[in-house]
């Protein structure tokens, strides 16, 4: 009997030991919620002494939104025999801040499986969960941007293909504007060569394209006016202005002149002109 007795004794102050210094809480709890046994670590978690704790119920120690997590459980298991299992709480600090704990809890019952008390454990996991809050909102702004940026990607896209119609039929006007021949229509480079000539400006100069394009139009016009010319197409180059007009004199191909207005736009690069003829007059 003495042997078994101090077997016991060996046995309890085990478990008092490893009880009082895990490091991690841990308390024993009555049927009603209130803790009646808490370690150290309990104190360091939630700042109240263990005598203060020894009055406090769990569900107080709780903050208002999840107060009835533990009167839940504790009623489960009481009566329907759902005696352990793992939650997780938010808990007020004796200082005012909250603490997330996690919580591992068991129902002790006798020998005739009537319930005695609860045995705890509690971990303070606010870091972790701190953590996972700053990870869950750095993943919802990084959401919130990708959906900004598909927004203005779509916005844009919208934006280009319109552009990109309307290119094509200001080109397609253009092309059809070029070609019908009322007046004298170039596109020429920036180093002033004929890119392309539509027939009424052939016709005016008196040399077909394939000649055209062996020449550049400085080449061909009259000399007296090559300066002026060259003023407006340096500026236009040079970004200063868009478009220039004047009156300009060409050599025909056949030596005689040719009197123009001549009206030079800008476009991607490419200069526009062009030259139209009007009462004997070859007008651009």
């Amino acid at each position: 009997m003495e042997k078994d007795y101090l077997a016991l004794q060996e046995s309890e102050e085990k478990f008092r030991l490893a009880f009082d210094k895990a490091n991690i809480g841990m308390c024993l709890v009555d049927l009603q919620g209130y803790l009646f046994q808490v370690n150290e670590k309990m104190s360091e978690i939630f700042g109240y002494s263990q005598d203060e704790l020894k009055s406090i119920n769990v569900s107080d120690l709780a903050i208002a939104e999840d107060k009835q997590i533990s009167s839940k459980f504790i009623q489960g298991a009481v009566v329907e025999h759902k005696d352990s299992a793992r939650l997780e709480k938010r808990y007020r600090h004796r200082l005012g801040h909250i603490i997330y704990g996690e919580v591992s809890s068991s129902l002790v019952r006798d020998t005739e499986g009537n319930p005695l008390y609860f045995i705890s454990q509690v971990q303070d996991i606010s870091e972790r969960k701190r953590y996972e809050i700053d990870l869950e909102e750095a993943r919802n702004a990084l959401a919130k941007a990708n959906a900004e940026l598909e927004e203005r990607v779509s916005v844009r896209t919208a934006e280009l293909q319109k552009s990109e119609t309307s290119l094509r039929q200001s080109e397609m006007q253009f092309r059809r504007y070029f070609e019908q021949n009322l007046i004298g229509m170039a596109m020429t480079s920036p180093s002033k060569a004929w890119i392309n000539v539509n027939d009424k400006l052939c016709e005016i100069l008196g040399y077909s394209f394939a000649e055209l394009q062996e020449l550049s139009w400085d080449k061909i016009t009259h000399p007296d006016d090559l300066a002026i010319n060259l003023e407006g197409f340096n500026l236009i180059i040079d970004g200063q202005i868009e478009d220039y007009e004047t009156d300009k004199r060409f050599i025909h191909k056949n030596g005689q002149i040719v009197y123009l207005r001549s009206c030079t736009i800008q476009e991607k690069g490419l200069q526009k002109e062009q030259k139209c003829e009007k009462k004997g007059v070859v007008v651009n």
